[in-house]
């Protein structure tokens, strides 16, 4: 049987397939559940809203056999416990079947600004941003590439937007990117590289921020390292491993925190399934 990786790694890992044993590690963080996704879906990576009180990701359907009659959205996974029954809503970007694919996604404060990656079904380097905007309805418009941040050569991916929208960072080709905006009806500025404290060599997959943006936190290898700056006009620290407890992973991404500072959600992936799990730190909080 021919099995198909997700598009967002299967042009990154080509090593024998990992069968996790086990969703429980050893070391700081404490397996909790994952998010009960229908499995006609084939789910992307995604991140929290920044109230908590949802995870946005993309999730893809149709004749996932065959590859074929395939539509893809944005949706909004209620972690409310009085949407149990039904937890999931679709932003309902525009898409024809077999168009395009989205997924990695972010939002700014209320989710006013909808950020995410959009794939025509390609390779890893066709990744590009997207960007929608909340009309006063609930639907979303303005919708169009973010062709001032993307290159057409390299892949923009894993965004992560502020709560007022005005800064974005994301990875073009495992380097974290950033740039800012002066109003949500204009465009970014020219995207710059992050600057560390050091020469960092990491391939980075994806990172997120705490809301002040003074402490990033970043996925390389499935490993998670952690750096920190005192304002926003300073440079990065260093990376430091925060932990290695799931570099036993075939692969992880996406990892967002809930506004508690201790609650973890990240993406995992195998060759034939995924998921979004949520762990809690043992002890302290992340930042």
């Amino acid at each position: 049987m021919n099995v198909k990786l997700p598009l967002f790694i299967c042009f990154l890992y080509s090593a024998t397939a990992f069968s996790q044993g086990s969703l429980h590690t050893k070391g700081i963080f404490l397996y909790k559940d994952s998010l009960k996704i229908p499995s006609t879906y084939e789910i992307g990576p995604g991140q929290l809203t920044k109230n908590g009180n949802a995870f946005i990701l993309g999730l893809l359907d149709g004749e996932l056999d065959d590859y074929y009659n395939l539509h893809s959205d944005i949706y909004a996974y209620s972690l409310n416990p009085a949407d149990s029954a039904n937890p999931i809503k679709p932003f309902k970007l525009p898409n024809a079947p077999d168009s395009v694919r989205y997924f990695q996604c972010t939002a700014s404060d209320e989710n006013n600004t909808l950020i995410y990656v959009v794939n025509a079904f390609a390779g890893w380097n066709d990744n590009e941003l997207g960007i929608a905007q909340k009309q006063p309805d609930g639907t979303y418009k303005h919708i169009r590439m973010l062709t001032e941040l993307n290159d057409p050569l390299q892949s923009d991916a894993y965004p992560w937007i502020s709560g007022d929208g005005l800064s974005i960072y994301y990875n073009r080709n495992f380097k974290m990117m950033f740039a800012k905006r002066k109003s949500v009806n204009e465009n970014f500025s020219a995207p710059k590289e992050i600057d560390f404290d050091g020469n960092v060599q990491l391939e980075i997959v994806s990172c997120w921020l705490t809301p002040d943006e003074k402490t990033m936190f970043i996925v390389a290898n499935n490993l998670i390292y952690r750096a920190s700056r005192k304002s926003i006009d300073n440079k990065f620290s260093f990376p430091e491993l925060m932990t290695d407890e799931f570099k036993q992973f075939y692969f992880i991404a996406g990892i967002s925190f809930l506004p508690d500072r201790k609650t973890m959600y990240l993406y995992y992936s195998t060759e034939d399934r995924q998921s979004i799990l949520s762990y809690k730190l043992i002890k302290g909080k992340a930042w």
